[in-house]
């Protein structure tokens, strides 16, 4: 009788170990659900070229991507670089961690998740960085 009891306490106490370790694994995955931001992507990798419009975070396109291959068409002017991250304070929409204040920022008519910055006549393409 005394070892049963032993038994079913021991099981009832890695039951209850197991369910709140499944919810707590359960309320950090809805946690990560959404874009990333700007201060994630920094966190892996410091030196990110980010630029975030609209609540969206762009990375500079690698230099053989698809993104600078695409035949953009025409590129209406959307906004421009206001400051640069200095990680003082948060991330927030027209600032950038490598374009100088003033920077245009242009959007293709044709392609949404890409932007175009123009630095001193450069073409500089970004992706933005969307979940789902």
């Amino acid at each position: 009788m005394r070892k049963m009891l032993i038994f079913l306490l021991s099981l009832l106490l890695l039951l209850t170990a197991c369910s709140a370790r499944s919810s707590q694994t359960q309320e950090q995955q809805t946690q990560n659900f959404g874009n990333p931001t700007a201060e994630e992507i920094l966190k892996s990798n410091p030196d990110a070229d980010l630029l975030q419009l609209r609540n969206i975070v762009y990375i500079k396109a690698e230099d053989n991507s698809w993104v600078q291959q695409e035949n953009l068409g025409s590129l209406q002017e959307v906004g421009e670089v206001q400051s640069i991250y200095d990680g003082n304070r948060p991330f927030e929409n027209e600032m950038s961690t490598k374009l100088a204040p003033g920077t245009k920022i242009y959007e293709p008519t044709q392609h949404g998740l890409i932007i175009v910055a123009v630095n001193n006549g450069i073409e500089i393409r970004y992706i933005g960085l969307v979940e789902g």
